[in-house]
């Protein structure tokens, strides 16, 4: 039978994610996450090994609840990462490691959605949504023992989307839903000593 029009030639699978919605009543969730290679055990306590240290830090928010109950809602997200990597290497690679020490990989992202729901009738359903997720990486290619600190390269990722929706609900439990997207994403690479 194949798929839907809207998938637009899909020939290995489909998958169909669904964002939360406010609501009626106000909720929100705050959460962070630490990782450091600090606290980890570092292996055979009689055997130097050089090994990769990392930082990690995460912070979520989400907030959701009615503009006008039970006919207008919002729904607010917001993730932020950052990550600090240092490589080390015990491999000979004729790189003079105390002339040309790795540089750490730093990792900063924003991940933002928003997400607007009406339904000024019973059968009339709009959605509006938005969603951005800005990155930027320095020192990308920090894992190659090849590549000194003046050739790393400064890595910017991301984009934005918006999209709205109308569902109508058709008698006998049908529902036409309509949408609209913009999609914009890009990567811009650039070397770091620019």
């Amino acid at each position: 039978a194949g798929y839907d029009a809207r998938y637009n030639q899909g020939l290995g699978g489909t998958i169909n994610i669904v964002t939360k919605s406010g609501g009626n009543t106000f909720e929100g969730v705050v959460s962070a996450y630490y990782l450091t290679t600090g606290l980890q055990q570092s292996g055979n306590r009689y055997i130097s090994l050089a090994r990769t240290t990392v930082d990690d830090v995460e912070v979520n928010a989400s907030l959701g609840g009615p503009i006008v109950k039970d006919r207008f809602w919002f729904y607010l997200a917001y993730q932020y990462n950052w990550a600090r990597t240092l490589p080390q290497t015990g491999i000979d690679v004729g790189r003079d490691y105390a002339a040309y020490p790795f540089a750490p990989r730093l990792w900063n992202s924003h991940f933002i959605v928003g997400k607007l729901t009406a339904q000024p009738f019973a059968a009339n359903k709009f959605t509006l949504t938005f969603r951005a997720d800005p990155t930027d990486i320095d020192n990308y290619d920090a894992f190659n023992a090849y590549t000194i600190g003046d050739a790393q390269r400064l890595w910017r990722q991301g984009g934005f989307g918006a999209s709205l929706s109308h569902e109508l609900q058709i008698a006998g439990g049908a529902v036409l839903t309509t949408a609209v997207s913009y999609n914009y994403s890009t990567i811009f690479i650039q070397p770091q000593a620019w």
